[in-house]
């Protein structure tokens, strides 16, 4: 009996009817119980209002609350566009690959 009195004063003290509704739905018998239904439901809501708010405004929601947000963006990579004259300069030769171990050798002798 005291249980149910305890669990009913404090549903009584959240103050919010469709919480307590959302609580009662648990079938909580004691109020340990509805207070950690009431905490889980709280969770939930708060990350459900801040995700919905992330999906419809990025920028304005990490403004809002005053810390950095990051939002995952899927989008193809940008290549850059190289004809062919381009490509066969874009590719090192053993030339190139001598001279930059001679430049490697030549600094590591100065030491």
């Amino acid at each position: 009996m005291t249980n149910v009195v305890g669990r009913d004063y404090f549903l009584d003290a959240l103050g919010n009817p469709s919480l307590q509704v959302r609580i009662l739905e648990r079938g909580p018998t004691t109020m340990e119980e509805a207070r950690r239904i009431a905490l889980n439901l709280e969770a939930l809501d708060k990350s459900s209002a801040t995700e919905a708010r992330a999906l419809v405004r990025p920028q304005e929601c990490a403004k809002d609350e005053g810390e950095e947000k990051f939002v995952r963006v899927a989008a193809q990579p940008v290549l850059p566009s190289v004809d062919e004259s381009s490509q066969a300069e874009a590719v090192p030769t053993f030339a190139d690959f001598a001279q930059l171990l001679a430049g490697f050798t030549q600094c590591i002798l100065q030491f």
